[in-house]
């Protein structure tokens, strides 16, 4: 895997834009093919490939027609990995009340870890 961390915006863009290409090429599948079920033009299929400017809810009806959604949902997870980060998600301001449902299942996932494992333990996991 090709760490993108040091990587322009435009490297990155290139990258995945050749990667969603051989994707859709394994899967033997055409461009219009891909455009037909994800309900966009085939224009905007070649200009997802090919890097230009398309809408983010076509990137998505693109993935989803590939099979590749689970790596979207990965995108953009709030990242809670101490009591600290739950807390500062809590108090953090909230514009759009779905958003909310996730961040409260991490809560709850982590109070629940938190009262399984030794306090010495969970005390280390707040620092």
């Amino acid at each position: 895997m090709m760490d993108l961390s040091l990587s322009k915006p435009d490297e990155v863009v290139k990258l995945l834009c050749d990667r969603l290409r051989k994707e859709r090429l394994s899967r033997q599948m055409t461009q219009a093919e891909v455009a037909a079920r994800a309900g966009i033009g085939v224009n905007t299929v070649s200009n997802l490939e090919s890097g230009k400017n398309v809408g983010f809810e076509n990137v998505v009806r693109v993935a989803m027609v590939l099979g590749r959604l689970g790596e979207l949902e990965a995108l953009f997870q709030p990242k809670v990995d101490s009591l600290d980060d739950i807390l500062r998600y809590e108090t953090s301001p909230v514009l759009n009340p779905a958003e909310n449902d996730f961040i409260q299942e991490d809560i709850w996932l982590l109070q629940a870890v938190s009262s399984v494992v030794p306090s010495s333990t969970a005390k280390m996991l707040s620092r």
